[in-house]
């Protein structure tokens, strides 16, 4: 879990990583690539994905609203 947050929250270059946690850059790829992966699916089963779009935005925050969550105090 360290290994992916690290890696979507810095961007850092594949190098990085890869001595931080002490692989090669070809292994410290390809977990990037599979972990990206479980973690946008456990992001998206809680629907807690980012909105890409103005678009995706918009109806993300209309379905939180009808469904009664919480909304942002930004737009209050």
């Amino acid at each position: 879990m360290l290994f992916i947050l690290t890696y979507v929250t810095q961007n850092p270059i594949q190098e990085m990583p890869g001595q931080l946690f002490g692989m090669s850059q070809s292994t410290a790829h390809k977990w990037m690539h599979l972990l990206h992966t479980v973690l946008n699916q456990a992001l998206g089963q809680q629907e807690l994905l980012p909105a890409r779009t103005a678009a995706e935005l918009a109806t993300l925050l209309t379905s939180k609203q009808t469904k009664g969550g919480p909304t942002s105090p930004l737009l209050a």
